[in-house]
Order: structure tokens, then sequence, then C-alpha cells
């Protein structure tokens, strides 16, 4: 992977984009962060706190974010027994979730919330799920695995806010100081999108997408996406943007090309 000259705007997190940071330095690349959004634990004295106190009750944890993971992990600390199979959306919430809990028993082949639970349905999964999902997470996962007779619950186990790089990235990109953005999430489209409609921030950039999800939400805000993941986690990111980049080398900044 070759990137140098590049300037890339990563917008995960804070804390979540670093292995990416490091390879993008390491192929020669300036890994610029602006952080569109920030997360924001669910409080246990609720649906959350009630779910987590008959854990064992469930026959399955369904995970769709390394979030999720890692911040069920956190409130379960040391508590492992009792803990039922957890079945993940993909490699990277696999990787928090043997970190912070236990190693999935069950990883989607394709790696978006339908096609997590199509897979669950035809793996057989019956009796109680729990979804600890985010605040903003849709129906479409807990609604397929119901219709085919599975109890779902359905709780909020964080909070998805605008992070403080909105301005910033906003202000790079009409400065032309940055040649392409990474977005892993459509919450992050929506911090890039209010931060553009600020007045003189009108300018475009190309974006790569981690997903079909955030693509289509990237698309339908006029963003230029010109690259969407096929593996849909950051390594996954970090390869559409190196085909990408190995493909347009006009694209990086003129005084260093």
């Amino acid at each position: 992977m070759r990137l140098e000259g590049w300037r890339i705007a990563l917008t995960g997190a804070a804390g979540r984009d670093e292995e990416i940071a490091s390879a993008i330095e390491e192929a020669g690349g300036r890994a610029l962060r602006f952080p569109l959004i920030a997360f924001e634990p669910a409080g246990i004295d609720g649906a959350l706190g009630s779910a987590l106190a008959q854990l064992e009750s469930h026959d399955w944890i369904v995970l769709t974010s390394a979030t999720a993971a890692t911040l069920l992990g956190a409130i379960l600390g040391s508590r492992r027994a009792g803990v039922p199979p957890i079945a993940v959306v993909g490699p990277a919430t696999a990787r928090a979730a043997a970190a912070h809990l236990a190693a999935p028993a069950f990883v989607a082949s394709r790696h978006t919330a339908r096609d997590l639970a199509a897979e669950l349905i035809t793996a057989g999964v019956t009796g109680r799920v729990l979804i600890p999902a985010a605040d903003i997470a849709g129906p479409e996962l807990a609604d397929a695995l119901r219709r085919s007779g599975v109890q779902v619950q359905q709780v909020v186990a964080y909070r998805t806010l605008s992070g403080p790089g909105g301005p910033a990235l906003a202000e790079a990109v009409v400065q032309g100081s940055v040649d392409v953005v990474l977005l892993a999430s459509p919450s992050a489209v929506r911090s890039l999108v209010a931060a553009r409609q600020a007045p003189g921030a009108a300018s475009s950039v190309p974006v790569v997408c981690i997903g079909p999800s955030t693509a289509a939400a990237a698309r339908s805000a006029g963003l230029d996406v010109v690259a969407v993941a096929v593996a849909h986690d950051r390594r996954g990111l970090l390869a559409a943007l190196s085909e990408w980049a190995r493909l347009h080398p006009e694209g990086r900044h003129e005084s260093i090309r």
C-alpha cells in the first residue's frame, strides 16, 4: 500500500481510528483526526440494567457494533458466568467481543444487520435474544428475527452524539487541506453534512465509506462517494481507500505529488 502525499481525514470517535491511522502513516500518508461522532453509555438503572440482570434467561446476545461489545464488557466486568453465546455482525465487532466479553459463537459472513438476521435465521437460532444497541439503531434486525419466531429484546446500550471535529473538518475542506474523507457510519455522515451547512463550507471532497448504509446516507446527502469497502470494517475501509488512491494519484495534494 502506498499513500505518499495523501491527506486523509479520519472521522471516527476518539480512540477508534488508531490502527488505521498508523497504517496510513506507515504508507506515507497523513492521518488527520476529525472525530465526527462520540458515544455516551446508557445508564444501567433502566432497560439495559433490567436486561442484564436477567442475562441468563437469554439464549443469545447479538451485537452489531464494536462499541456495544466494549461497553457491555465494561458493565459486566469480571462477570462472565451465565453469559449466553454471542453473535456479531462482523470481524471488528468479533475482535471487540473477544477482547471484552468472550469469543463470539457466530460471525456473519456479510456485515450488515439485515444479513446478520438472515444468517441467524438460516442457522436456526431460536429462543430469547438480547440486542444491546445504539439509541439510533434501526429495527430491521429485531423485526426480522421476530418474524421468524425469535423473542427479541432490544435495549439501548449507548447513545450516539456529534463529535467535536465537524467545524474543523468543514474548514479543512474549504481550505483544500484534506484530499479524502473516511466515513464509518451514517451518524458521521450527518455530522459532516451539518458542519458543511455552515457559511463558506460548501466545498466538496471525495469520501470513502465503510459499507452500503453509510454510502447510501452519504449519497443522499450529496457527498461525493468514490469508494465503498467490501469488508465492512476499518480494515476494509483502508483497503478501499488504498485501491482508490492507487487508481487516482491525481487526488493527492499538488505540492507533495
